[in-house]
């Protein structure tokens, strides 16, 4: 991968420990390509150093984006209102999917749907689905799994604190490698880069806050 592609946080590396695995996160739907014992996120999985995605439509590399999903603002608002109206087996739908040539992203969503539990209630869900497919090219399931819409909270039972749209994780060892947001406009980049960091400082809190993190470096 690129440096352009990535950004890299600057900062002491740890693990950090929690004795509740869904202590402190919280799934907003339940994805089926994660592996089992990696389902449940905990913040023993992530380290304080991970790289950054920041996914966008087309045109959003150019704005400072680290990736971006060859769509239009237009298109991917067609393709939310037709999943959000569970319209995806009309005719007269599929015609104009392929009149307009997004026959490979509504077959992407239309996947999502059924393995990661997309339910498309929100027009974001559509970028964020499609950054996962994407995502699969640099990050292959044999050895990573990606998903996304995880809730993270100051306590079990409390109130979010903030939502991350993407993760990358190692199979075998659940750590995640990267943590990304998904902006539909190319002006929201800095919002994004401001979630991000939110996240992060979360992390070191809860992380001195454990006092039960072990040295270690992601490669």
């Amino acid at each position: 991968m690129g440096a352009k592609f990535l950004f890299v946080i600057a900062t002491a590396i740890a693990w950090c420990g929690s004795a509740i695995a869904d202590e402190y996160f919280n799934r907003t739907r339940v994805d089926t390509t994660v592996p089992a014992h990696c389902a449940e996120p905990d913040l023993r999985h992530f380290p304080l150093m991970q790289r950054q995605v920041i996914f966008g439509i087309q045109g959003a590399v150019r704005a400072g984006f680290s990736h971006e999903y060859p769509i239009s603002r237009s298109d991917a608002q067609y393709l939310w209102m037709v999943f959000l109206g569970n319209h995806q087996n009309e005719p007269g739908i599929l015609a104009e999917i392929r009149r307009n040539k997004l026959e490979e992203p509504f077959e992407t969503l239309k996947l999502a749907q059924r393995s990661m539990n997309f339910t498309f209630e929100k027009e974001g869900d559509v970028l964020e689905a499609l950054a996962i497919s994407k995502l699969s090219r640099e990050y292959p399931s044999p050895h990573y799994f990606i998903t996304g819409g995880i809730e993270y909270r100051e306590k079990k039972n409390g109130d979010t604190i903030g939502e991350l749209d993407l993760l990358v994780g190692e199979r075998d060892t659940c750590r995640i490698i990267a943590i990304g947001e998904t902006k539909l406009g190319v002006k929201q980049l800095s919002h994004a880069r401001e979630q991000l960091r939110r996240f992060l400082n979360f992390l070191k809190f809860k992380c001195k806050e454990s006092g039960n993190c072990s040295n270690g470096r992601h490669n």
